[in-house]
């Protein structure tokens, strides 16, 4: 039986025995990016409320309506406003909002009734993956870890032995490099990711539009400001987060805070992506917090997140982070917080080669500004390879409507580094696409080469290695155009 991240397994190719080659060292990118690669952004880039998602299409009305909703046009207007606007500036496109605290919309596009989804269910994947058990759970989220799959992964012989391996094309290490993965210790430490292309940009989302966004309200993270640089301050040691080593926001028992005093309980952290080594792009995590006081707290704080090899001292790491303006009372948010890239090559290897950073900080209130009762569980120092995964999630097809046959990119978020399969269901069918591409952000696939003579309903799930299932995105199929003959 082998354990954490395995390095020996492998994607198998369609139509072949062999496993696809384990990425070596050697093959690794040099992470020298394009003259136009974006900046290590080091701040948060995160969801956006519906509020936010009605002024960005307002800018690009004509798009929306030649692309539809869940096309291209997202991400090429986030593309234009979000970049700049989050990224380099580390300004709020939330800051518009009547409640920076609340106003959390009641909306669950993307992800429909259990009630609506029977042939998916009902299929041989949907019995064998508990996917009623786990769409039936999605409300709170956390799926993933309430249902022990990463812990079901190691016990059944780790990534290598994993069942969930789809169809690969032939030429899927040729459209990826080999990299070091600064995911959970499930994975493995070296892990095939594609090269910068097109599809990967456009699957790039690190905002979402709430109509498009199927994750639970509590998972949905709110942007805020970038929090000004941090200083080295002494701590108190911590308390353990709730329930396993990265902690839980769901059924947390609520601290006992009398009623005159103030306190912010650290309850969760989560990794999201691992960046992009060709753009510079550094590993982001996403953070839950409570205010577990009677009263708001509209002083505001900063959320901080660390990056060092072995628990932080005074000096030797790298940060990030977010002012949050406000949380009500009894409130849960999330925020996301990119790390530079340089916490990616902040380690050494027995060889001298470059690796990612060993543990991780994230403090509430890293500044001391609000007069806790209890600031010792404010925080918490983590293994890296102990933070959990965020869950499957697909937000958009690149398309509305595909033909038989066609290639298409879908955005998401939680796939994990590397295949796992993504299922098709038409008509009753349930089939494999063909996947050419595959990080945790998205998916690019080839769809089954089926005959359909109308427009057709089509649902599509990916499930990630340790068997965890994204929601269901439909899409339409529709017939192939016949080719016109000109006149001689």
């Amino acid at each position: 039986m082998r354990g954490r991240g395995d390095r020996d397994s492998a994607p198998r190719a369609q139509g072949t025995g062999e496993a696809v080659k384990r990425p070596r060292p050697s093959d690794t990118a040099t992470g020298r990016g394009r003259s136009d690669a974006r900046p290590s952004p080091g701040r948060s880039r995160t969801a956006i409320r519906s509020e936010d998602a009605k002024a960005i299409r307002k800018l690009d009305t004509e798009d929306v309506q030649r692309r539809g909703p869940r096309g291209r046009t997202q991400a090429s207007v986030l593309g234009r406003i979000a970049k700049p606007t989050i990224e380099r500036h580390g300004r709020n496109l939330a800051s518009r909002r009547k409640d920076a605290g609340g106003g959390r919309h009641e909306h669950h596009a993307g992800r429909r009734g259990v009630d609506q989804l029977q042939p998916v269910l009902n299929s041989s994947v949907g019995r064998r993956l508990q996917l009623d058990r786990q769409y039936r759970m999605h409300k709170h989220g956390d799926i993933a870890r309430r249902l022990d799959l990463h812990e079901r992964l190691r016990q059944t012989g780790g990534w290598r032995s994993r069942r969930t391996n789809g169809r690969i094309c032939q030429a899927f290490t040729h459209l990826h490099f080999g990299f070091r993965y600064p995911g959970p210790s499930i994975y493995p430490r070296h892990c095939w990711t594609p090269h910068w292309r097109p599809w990967v940009d456009w699957c790039w989302w690190d905002v979402c539009y709430a109509e498009c966004d199927p994750r639970p309200l509590i998972c949905r993270p709110i942007v805020y400001n970038a929090s000004p640089q941090w200083t080295t301050r002494e701590y108190p040691v911590w308390r353990p987060l709730p329930v396993v080593a990265s902690g839980t926001w769901v059924d947390v028992p609520a601290v006992d805070v009398p009623a005159s005093s103030l306190d912010l309980q650290l309850l969760a952290v989560r990794f999201v992506d691992p960046g992009h080594p060709q753009e510079k792009l550094g590993p982001r995590y996403r953070i839950w917090f409570r205010n577990s006081s009677a009263a708001d707290i509209v002083g505001g704080f900063n959320v901080v997140l660390l990056a060092s090899n072995g628990p932080p001292q005074g000096t030797g790491y790298v940060e990030a982070g977010v002012r949050v303006t406000k949380i009500q009372a009894a409130e849960i948010q999330s925020v996301d917080i990119r790390l530079p890239f340089e916490a990616t090559t902040m380690g050494r290897d027995e060889q001298g080669t470059p690796v990612p950073f060993s543990h991780i900080q994230a403090v509430v209130d890293g500044d001391n500004e609000v007069n806790e009762v209890f600031p010792e569980n404010n925080g918490a120092v983590l293994s890296r390879g102990d933070v959990l995964s965020v869950d499957p999630a697909l937000f958009s097809a690149e398309k509305t409507s595909l033909q038989p046959g066609e290639t298409v990119a879908i955005a998401g978020e939680g796939l994990g580094p590397e295949p796992g399969k993504v299922m098709v269901f038409v008509a009753g069918l349930e089939m494999q696409a063909e996947i050419h591409g595959w990080f945790d952000l998205g998916v690019r696939v080839k769809m089954p080469p089926l005959l359909v003579t109308q427009e057709t309903k089509m649902e599509v799930v990916v499930v990630r290695g340790d068997g965890a299932a994204s929601n269901s995105l439909p899409v339409q199929l529709v017939p192939h155009t016949a080719p016109s003959i000109p006149s001689p």
